[in-house]
């Protein structure tokens, strides 16, 4: 009966933990980097970085009102994939790494893709702007001023 009882334990903590291997799993550094080289890398390796409040939000996109461009075109307004998507039953599929964006909230954004197809995630150091502070100075110290047009545009296409 004991042996039973400890393969049942057994097997149940093996589904717990297959079910958990589909969460969202970041890359971590090996060894400490210093913030410099942790937001140079960052904004090497995105597309567009900018600080903006999200003024619309549904399920497939995130549109941002830009206050401050660090890399990419300056622009008014971009637009984002949210990171999800549909099924082939019609259902909305999120991924568990999908940044989790709430309307009206200010973000700093690292965002990735091209041909207006940006999107970004948990895994990047994309975080709501009270909390961006430093990554936000040390960008300053990094980027040359990058003023907004005087037109309006838009990156991404329309929401």
């Amino acid at each position: 009966m004991k042996n039973i009882r400890l393969l049942i334990a057994v097997v149940v903590m093996m589904l717990a933990g297959s079910a958990s291997a589909s969460a969202c799993v970041c890359d971590l550094p090996l060894k400490r980097v210093s913030l410099k080289k942790a937001v140079t890398k960052a904004k090497s390796e995105a597309a567009v970085v900018f600080s903006g409040q999200v003024i619309e939000l549904d399920d497939f996109t995130v549109k941002f009102k830009i206050e401050r461009v660090w890399k990419g075109a300056p622009a008014e307004e971009i637009v984002m994939s949210t990171g999800a998507g549909k099924a082939d039953g019609g259902e909305i599929i999120v991924s568990d790494c999908a940044y989790r964006f709430r309307p009206g909230e200010k973000y700093l954004v690292y965002a990735y893709g091209s041909g207006g197809k940006l999107q970004t995630h948990k895994c990047t150091r994309t975080a709501e702007l009270e909390r961006a502070g430093e990554d936000m100075a040390m960008l300053e110290r990094l980027s040359p001023s990058k003023k907004k047009p005087k037109a309006p545009a838009a990156i991404g296409g329309k929401a």
